[in-house]
């Protein structure tokens, strides 16, 4: 009997034994699987993709990450800040015309009507500040009337000529004879319009002497 005793305790040491050995290889292999699973954990995570779970705060304070940063809008492998493009949109200033008209009904009337159609409009009453004004060479076309206080259109003309004001005018006058229009049309003048006059007749001749001169406004 002591003799099975004895047996029986020798084969629960062994038994104590081989399961404590084995449990130790087991600690030691999960272990091993866990120092080898954390690189490649890390490899698989990517900063930029939510989808994947990043490792636990203690794994990241022991080996932090130091993985190539892949972003789409570069070919590069290398860590960088996306780049952002800005375009800008310029947008053209309105023409601007210079109307030059002694009747301050008809001067607002038509000067309203070029506003609508998108021109900036500065307005003069006599042949003095038309003058002065075209010479800024702030205008892409003028009106000018032919009869005003101060110098006539012709003389405006003529002055601005001598100037080498290059300035596209259009001619207002009720003087509709043949060697008025002439003198004009010679002095520079681009066109001439007859009064009385339509407002659409003006914004369509005003129209095409912007088309000529690269710019437009609406119809």
């Amino acid at each position: 009997m002591g003799a099975v005793r004895a047996h029986r305790g020798t084969v629960r040491e062994l038994t104590a034994s081989s399961t404590l050995r084995l449990s130790g290889r087991s600690n030691c292999m999960s272990d091993r699987s866990a120092d080898i699973g954390l690189p490649r954990l890390q490899r698989r995570y990517h900063p930029l993709q939510s989808s994947l779970v990043a490792p636990g705060p203690s794994a990241w304070q022991a080996t932090p990450p130091t993985l190539p940063c892949r972003i789409r809008c570069g070919v590069s492998n290398k860590r960088r800040r996306p780049t952002v493009q800005l375009s800008c949109v310029v947008k053209m200033s309105a023409p601007k015309v210079l109307v030059a008209e002694d009747d301050r009904a008809v001067s607002m009337l038509v000067s309203r009507s070029l506003e609508a159609s998108g021109v900036r409009v500065t307005a003069v009453y006599d042949g003095i500040d038309a003058y002065e004004m075209g010479k800024t060479g702030e205008f892409d076309i003028a009106l000018l009337d032919q009869v005003m206080p101060g110098l006539l259109g012709s003389e405006v003309l003529q002055r601005w000529l001598e100037d080498g004001v290059s300035l596209p005018v259009i001619m207002i006058s009720g003087l509709t004879d043949e060697e008025n229009i002439v003198s004009c049309l010679d002095l520079g003048a681009v066109d001439f319009i007859r009064k009385p006059f339509s407002v659409r007749e003006v914004l369509a001749r005003v129209r095409v002497q912007l088309r000529i001169a690269g710019l437009g406004i609406d119809g």
